[in-house]
């Protein structure tokens, strides 16, 4: 993948957002590498809006709970170690990120979009990262240039 001329600082504040479509990156690392793709001007950072952890303890599910702050830590880890595998810095914590659409484009529709522009390359392994990173770069060019 060629370097890209941003960092995650780029993308703090919205850019001509003007009531066009966003699309809502979860907090993981196929959709941050999504954001971080997609650059200023396309994506931008908001505030972590993270679920509650609902889990089941010998087959009986437990009331819902807010994430502990070492499941959240553990999450951050995972996603910038991800991100790491296709050359790409490890993000800032508590944040997520939203991709601006271009005007008309259906925001549940932009993954299926992506994965369609991507083709073959969404198998994202250590040893394919970079390339798939690569697919998804052109990907995004396209499907955000419309």
């Amino acid at each position: 993948m060629d370097a890209v001329s941003w960092s995650w600082a780029d993308l703090r504040a919205p850019r001509d957002r003007a009531w066009r479509p966003v699309v809502r990156c979860e907090l993981n690392g196929w959709s941050a590498l999504a954001a971080f793709l997609a650059g200023p001007g396309h994506a931008f950072e908001v505030p972590a809006r993270v679920g509650m952890v609902r889990e089941w303890i010998d087959g009986v599910e437990q009331p819902p709970r807010p994430p502990t702050a070492d499941e959240l830590a553990g999450v951050h880890s995972d996603m910038a170690n991800y991100l790491a595998l296709a050359g790409v810095p490890a993000p800032p914590e508590g944040v997520e990120w939203e991709i601006v659409l271009p005007f008309g484009h259906d925001p549940q529709a932009f993954w299926s979009e992506l994965y369609r522009e991507m083709g073959d390359a969404t198998d994202y392994r250590p040893e394919t990262a970079p390339a798939v990173a690569a697919a998804m770069r052109a990907a995004l060019d396209r499907v955000l240039a419309q």
